[in-house]
């Protein structure tokens, strides 16, 4: 998140998460649901299989 456009809080805010449930997702085991990475992927353009994989299923 460091080297984006956007804080940490903000980003949390556009794909509706808590800032602190993102801050402890991003920094310990804890796990996002299909649900919050859905709302991620749609954010940045993305897929669910390229965040959980770092690449696409085709």
């Amino acid at each position: 998140m460091a080297a984006t456009w956007i804080s940490q809080a903000a980003f949390a805010k556009v794909v509706g998460l808590l800032p602190d449930k993102l801050s402890k997702s991003l920094s310990s085991p804890h796990r996002f649901t299909s649900y919050d990475l859905a709302r991620i992927a749609v954010f940045g353009h993305s897929t669910v299989d390229w965040l959980s994989t770092d690449r696409d299923l085709c």
